[in-house]
């Protein structure tokens, strides 16, 4: 919808025109826990600030592997958005369909009554929108419903009234704020938790594990970006250390010849090393994976072609 936000009582509506959409493709749908990280990522690559304002939510294709991640930047506490007004026909309806839902210069898509994806639009026919949705996005869609201007403030002020009743869009929390909180909960529950297990055997064993592993990483010193002789290799290898530094793992080693980056990786997590795999989009091939018993450590070597 065009035009100023709608706002009723404390909520605000926030026009699709303010939205922004970025496409991500990867290779297979990306673990939860690494959701907020995969997102800050993406934003810090696109140039969009993490602000307190900042909101995002996302969606998963999973017939192509793609996310497409929508930003808002609003000061509002309480936002909403136009497309889930839609979701009021569901309050009579329930089906696990693909719905198109077209108004004005807005299409809506409703995967099993939740929002899968919105787009803005110009003049088009309803037949032209469903060929475009299918075919952008590999889906089949079931039903079609157009509304006009004078049917949509009906249905919003229908919606307005049952929003309590609705489901609510989740926002994902990118406030960097909540770090320092987590931090200070984090290491009194670490002090409480470490006084109990002082004496514990499993906790020594842990301990000097910890201490293998900051060794480790005081030895490889590729952690944080590529080493300098390789200044002057390519744009996407500066991208490649972005996504190692994400997932905080060791470099031990890297090689680059042809265009092709030989890469031995560590972490005491092997979730994060194939982890790395899933959010990197480049051409990358897993050569092995083992575990190093006296390191406590999996080491993964991968080749990428750039």
């Amino acid at each position: 919808m065009k035009g100023d936000s709608l706002s009723e009582s404390k909520l605000t509506f926030i026009d699709t025109v303010e939205i922004k959409t970025i496409q991500v493709f990867v290779t297979e749908e990306i673990n939860p826990r690494f959701m907020t990280d995969f997102i800050k990522t993406t934003l810090e690559t696109n140039n969009i600030s993490i602000t307190k304002d900042i909101k995002v939510w996302s969606s998963f294709f999973e017939d192509i592997n793609l996310y497409e991640i929508y930003i808002i930047n609003s000061d509002k506490q309480s936002i909403d958005i136009f497309p889930n007004i839609f979701s009021i026909y569901y309050k009579d309806n329930i089906q696990s369909t693909f719905d198109l839902f077209i108004v004005d210069n807005l299409f809506v898509v409703y995967k099993d009554m939740e929002i899968y994806c919105f787009k803005s639009i110009d003049n088009s026919t309803a037949e032209d929108i469903k060929k475009y949705i299918e075919q952008l996005y590999n889906i089949k869609i079931d039903n079609t419903f157009t509304y006009n201007n004078e049917e949509f403030l009906c249905l919003t002020n229908n919606y307005l009234e049952y929003k309590d009743d609705q489901k609510k869009l989740v926002f994902y929390s990118l406030d960097k704020n909540w770090i320092y909180k987590y931090f200070i909960y984090y290491t009194i529950g670490c002090l409480a938790v470490f006084s109990y297990l002082l004496y514990d055997n499993y906790n020594q064993k842990l301990v000097n594990t910890n201490q293998k592993f900051l060794k480790l990483q005081r030895k490889y010193q590729l952690l944080q970006k590529p080493p300098k002789s390789y200044k002057k290799a390519t744009p996407q290898l500066i991208n490649l250390f972005k996504y190692i530094k994400l997932e905080n793992i060791l470099v031990e080693n890297i090689e680059y010849k042809n265009k092709q980056v030989k890469l031995t990786m560590m972490h005491q997590d092997k979730d994060r090393l194939l982890n790395f795999i899933t959010i990197y989009s480049g051409d990358i091939k897993i050569d092995k994976i083992v575990f190093i018993n006296d390191e406590n450590l999996y080491k993964m070597e991968v080749r990428i072609a750039f």
